[in-house]
């Protein structure tokens, strides 16, 4: 009985490792005014949404965003958002864009809202925090009539009136549907695990009585 319930502990205690160990689908969702990225962990908001704020008058509290729980991005969150859900910026962050043929970047410009559409083009952009008063500046770029895509984020050298900031939040993970089943699965042969342990034997005495 006591390796019985050694054996009941120790199911017991696997089950935080495998709750980290199984894996999450990676995408891009759409939460209406927010794009959750669950392939880098963050939440971004829609650049539409801080269209027209500086990013000084963010960091001063302008718009509320960091009440509301958002932080100015950092150069390595765009640059992992870029390099996951668009043409990668090579390097990160680098004074040339880098382009490609194809509509690689065009998703994430729907997701996080296009802050400038032209006939041809559309793009999303916006400052964020390098650590400088001025910030870099990132932008994903798609013409539909080339077919290309374009990327870069670069330590920017001024200011653009009505432009866009990038602002994220830390997400903290959900369990996936293969996560559930496996809890669903060891909880389950522990539960009769512990019926067998703890029912009463029945010896052949007992049914001839």
């Amino acid at each position: 009985m006591i390796r019985s319930t050694r054996r009941l502990r120790h199911g017991l205690a696997i089950l935080p490792m495998l709750l980290v160990g199984l894996p999450s689908q990676a995408a891009l969702i759409d939460l209406g005014n927010v794009t959750r990225d669950t392939d880098n962990g963050l939440d971004w908001l829609d650049l539409t949404q801080t269209q027209g704020f500086t990013l000084a008058e963010v960091a001063g509290g302008a718009g509320g965003f960091l009440a509301q729980g958002w932080s100015i991005a950092s150069e390595t969150q765009v640059c992992g958002l870029f390099s996951t859900h668009a043409n990668p910026s090579t390097p990160c962050p680098g004074q040339f864009s880098s382009s490609v043929s194809g509509n690689v970047n065009e998703l994430l410009i729907d997701l996080m809202g296009p802050t400038l559409v032209g006939p041809q083009s559309k793009e999303s952009s916006g400052f964020y925090d390098n650590g400088t008063a001025i910030g870099g500046f990132g932008y994903v770029y798609y013409n539909h009539v080339t077919n290309t895509s374009e990327t870069k984020a670069f330590d920017s050298l001024f200011t653009l009136p009505g432009a866009s900031v990038f602002l994220s939040q830390t997400v903290v993970p959900e369990p996936s549907t293969a996560l559930l089943f496996a809890m669903g699965g060891l909880a389950l042969a522990l539960r009769r695990r512990s019926l067998t342990l703890f029912a009463p034997k029945i010896t052949k005495g007992d049914l001839v009585q």
